[in-house]
């Protein structure tokens, strides 16, 4: 019998722990980016992609625009991304 990983959160999290580990690959490089453009860049360009890429995984609907807007939304929110990050959603 195959067991599902657990997923503990952090207290007061939305995110699972796998969610974390996703974003947190690229937490420095984020985080070393000069301006809104660039870090906007690093969270479009590889952050959203592997969240959208784990997700599937999971066998979460990603064709559900209305879903998956509202889970960028959470990543943005409980994490420290930019909010402005939010403007094209």
């Amino acid at each position: 019998m195959s067991q599902e990983p657990i997923r503990k959160q952090r207290k007061d999290s939305h995110l699972s722990v796998e969610e974390r580990q996703v974003i947190n690959k690229y937490k420095e490089e984020y985080r070393s980016q000069t301006t809104r453009e660039l870090r906007g860049d690093v969270f479009r360009n590889k952050i959203q992609v592997d969240m959208l890429d784990y997700w599937k995984t999971q066998g979460m609907d990603i064709t559900d625009e209305t879903e998956t807007q509202n889970r960028i939304k959470v990543i943005v929110n409980t994490t420290d991304f930019d909010t402005s990050l939010l403007d094209n959603y």
